[in-house]
């Protein structure tokens, strides 16, 4: 097979290579979902980069391989631009070649790296290919921090091995898999210790995985819990409403619609529902600068909400604009029946959209650090993992009052490993995620970030109830699975179970992501014993 493939001219080779990889790549990648082929993903690649004549040409397969994947995975990033920043749609396409290139860095580095090592299909070399690959991918910026390891983030098995230390162990493990497919499909050569090595890696993470989801399970079962009701109002640009019908239609408008879905969630219930603990709206669902005072009209609505709470007699979490100190923070506020005020204000702005980088803050001020909200809680329920979260009953066995002591995330916080891990140090039982995802104008995305916040779940063991404007809402539990996931672009009323879990904190909350820094060790050891052997 090698001595057909090679027959082709260079460039044939590598565009179908690249073309092969990318497609597989995207394919394995939340918004399709066929996790497997991300086991096989890099064996074209493999083969192309080891059959280049130059490093040179290597480094041209690496560039290219990066557009491509880079272009299957954010095909929607023009439209976002057009939608968030108003850039012309076609400047927005013209653009997009220059993101992409380096969307995926790491494939630039390691396509020369793995060059060098061309000759060599011992279990060494290939080890340390793969190692590298997950290193460079832990190193290198990324916008959205993904990396091949998120495909498997709905796999019930593979998964549980991120509370250890995240995802590049996984990363390594399929990369290490396409090796060996590559030098004995592509290469006809004999890896058996390459291909033992991989079978260890993969037996390790799922025989874990099998014993760790079990006693997740157990744990969230046992766990108390409380619920929360969810309004979805398929409400995504503000600012263009606004623009269209001015300021204060759109903003009675938006608030009105909120105010429908929670009076559904809290008065119109059937027979024998409880009502919810509290009442979630999603980021940016007030539009205003709650408490700021900036006028009599913004004065009257702050009233409204904190009317409806105390009237209600349930507290309201929404996502709003804070200020405090003359500076407005993009903020989640608690806003209890009583009618007291608990604020959290999101310090990991997106890139480009909330600050530019290198030249300061763009639309907010950068919050603290994260924090735990306390919720009261009157009627706690007995069993986090409930058959029908969705619709808890007043029949259900009550416990004594309690206080749940949630995180939360902002948007593109839960895209960051150590934004969660600290809301656990501080004391967090459960991750509440608000987020608004209505610039990004394919589910692609929407999938891709519902994935890598169901990642951060499993690395804190905690679960996470995610409120988003235009979806996917969802109840992630600690083991990464989704509960009863809303729909996308559609208004609704949603209601959720959520298990308060108390356990120790995780060796990835502890210790950080350390299975990228760990991965670059272990190229570097592999490479040194090959050298000496050599």
């Amino acid at each position: 097979m090698a001595s057909k493939l090679t027959s082709l001219s260079p460039r044939l080779r590598g565009g179908l290579a690249i073309v092969a990889s990318a497609g597989m790549t995207a394919l394995a990648a939340p918004a399709v979902g066929l996790s497997p082929l991300a086991l096989i993903a890099l064996a074209p690649l493999v083969w192309a980069v080891t059959t280049a004549r130059t490093w040179r040409a290597a480094l041209a397969v690496g560039v290219l391989a990066s557009m491509a994947t880079g272009a299957l995975l954010y095909h929607w990033l023009p439209g976002s631009l057009n939608a968030f920043f108003g850039f012309p749609i076609a400047a927005s396409w013209a653009v997009f070649p220059f993101y992409a290139a380096v969307a995926q860095p790491q494939l630039v580095l390691w396509a020369v790296a793995r060059w060098r090592l061309r000759h060599h299909t011992d279990a060494r070399a290939l080890v340390a290919s793969a190692a590298l690959y997950a290193g460079l991918d832990w190193a290198l910026p990324k916008l959205f921090h993904d990396t091949l390891g998120v495909s498997f983030y709905a796999d019930r098995w593979a998964i549980q091995v991120a509370d250890l230390g995240g995802l590049y162990a996984l990363t390594f493990a399929a990369v290490l898999v396409a090796e060996v497919a590559c030098a004995v499909v592509i290469f006809r050569r004999r890896s058996v210790g390459a291909a033992v090595t991989a079978g260890v890696v993969w037996a390790a993470i799922l025989g874990y995985g099998a014993l760790r989801s079990r006693q997740i399970e157990a744990q969230t079962a046992a766990a108390p819990s409380f619920i929360a009701g969810v309004a979805q109002a398929n409400i995504g640009n503000i600012e263009k409403e606004i623009a269209k019908r001015g300021d204060l239609d759109a903003i009675v408008d938006t608030l009105a619609a909120y105010g429908k879905l929670s009076e559904q969630l809290v008065v119109d219930l059937p027979a024998g529902v409880a009502r919810p603990d509290v009442v979630i709206w999603p980021e940016t669902a007030y539009p205003l600068a709650y408490g700021a005072h900036r006028s009599p009209v913004d004065d009257d609505m702050d009233r409204e909400l904190s009317t409806w709470a105390q009237k209600r007699q349930v507290p309201l979490l929404f996502g709003g604009y804070r200020r405090e100190g003359g500076t407005e923070f993009n903020s989640a506020i608690l806003l209890d029946s009583a009618g007291e005020v608990q604020a959290y204000h999101k310090f990991h702005l997106i890139p480009f959209g909330e600050y530019i980088p290198l030249l300061g803050r763009a639309k907010f001020g950068t919050g603290g650090s994260p924090r735990v909200l306390n919720l009261a809680v009157a009627r706690p329920q007995g069993a986090g993992a409930a058959p029908a979260p969705s619709a808890p009953t007043a029949a259900t066995a009550a416990q004594a009052p309690l206080t749940a002591r949630l995180g939360p995330i902002i948007c593109y916080e839960s895209l960051i490993p150590s934004h969660a891990a600290a809301a656990v140090r501080a004391g967090a039982q459960a991750l509440v995620n608000l987020t608004n995802d209505s610039w990004f104008v394919s589910t692609a995305e929407k999938k891709l970030h519902l994935a890598m916040a169901a990642v951060r779940s499993v690395e804190t063991r905690r679960a996470q109830l995610r409120a988003t404007n235009t979806g996917i809402s969802v109840l992630i539990l600690p083991n990464g699975q989704l509960r009863e996931p809303g729909p996308v672009d559609d208004a609704a009323a949603l209601r959720y179970q959520v298990p308060l879990l108390d356990s120790e904190p995780t060796l990835c909350v502890r210790g950080g992501v350390w299975t990228g820094p760990a991965c670059l060790l272990l190229s570097l050891l592999a490479l040194v014993l090959g050298r000496r052997k050599r």
